[in-house]
């Protein structure tokens, strides 16, 4: 953990839900990230494609992103203001972006001094057929994330905990939460979906999703008393 991190809490466990496959205690984590707070609300943008087109999400994302680091550099003529000076949280769709543009996206993020917070939903691809994981696919990916830094192995510890207790066999919707923290780190968080919705009941095991007893919460604690914490759940 970065000096001056602030370590994350556990969840306490709530009692079970019981239903079919799924009858355990919630798990889930708090993660408390400090950052620069610049008005006294949360400012809050929505990234909504006008088409569900897998192939094309990864590159609407990385525009986003460029227009976050380098407002100048987005093929327009006229300078435009950065989404940071915009935002301070970021949403995109479920079962956005694919793995492999997440990785390569937060080599790029975890260069820079600062980076607002981003909820995005994840897919193993840009195919169309599936957006779940498989376990092997999942494990793999909270791994490669764990290596990038000491920091990002704390931040993603118990929910890697979690996922090593789940069944080999299923498979998983799940979205990562991000951003670069006022001291300068990368902080990382994922979250699984913990209702499924009707087109992830299947009997084909591939698009059945596993029912997640994990919850996530998010805070973010401005560094300047005068401004109040924003802590929701994804």
């Amino acid at each position: 953990m970065e000096a001056g991190a602030i370590p994350d809490e556990p969840i306490a466990q709530s009692p079970p839900v019981v239903g079919p496959g799924h009858n355990r205690p919630i798990e889930g984590v708090h993660h408390e990230w400090p950052v620069n707070r610049r008005t006294r609300s949360l400012r809050l943008g929505i990234l909504e494609p006008a088409a569900y087109k897998p192939s094309a999400h990864a590159e609407l994302f990385v525009e986003v992103v460029t227009r976050v680091i380098k407002p100048t550099m987005t093929g327009l003529d006229a300078p435009r203001a950065s989404l940071d000076e915009i935002y301070d949280l970021l949403v995109c769709p479920e079962a956005f972006l694919p793995a492999q543009t997440l990785l390569e996206v937060l080599d790029v993020v975890g260069t820079q001094s600062h980076f607002p917070c981003v909820h995005v939903g994840l897919r193993p691809n840009d195919e169309a057929g599936t957006h779940l994981f498989s376990y092997a696919e999942l494990a793999t990916l909270v791994g490669q994330l764990q290596g990038l830094s000491e920091q990002i192995r704390s931040d993603l510890q118990m929910f890697a905990g979690w996922l090593n207790g789940r069944s080999r066999a299923g498979f998983f919707n799940v979205a990562c939460i991000f951003m670069v923290d006022v001291n300068g780190a990368l902080r990382v968080g994922f979250h699984p979906k913990n209702t499924p919705s009707a087109v992830e009941v299947s009997a084909l095991p591939d698009h059945n999703v596993a029912q997640a007893d994990f919850t996530t919460v998010v805070s973010l604690a401005p560094q300047d008393g005068g401004f109040s914490v924003s802590t929701s759940s994804p």
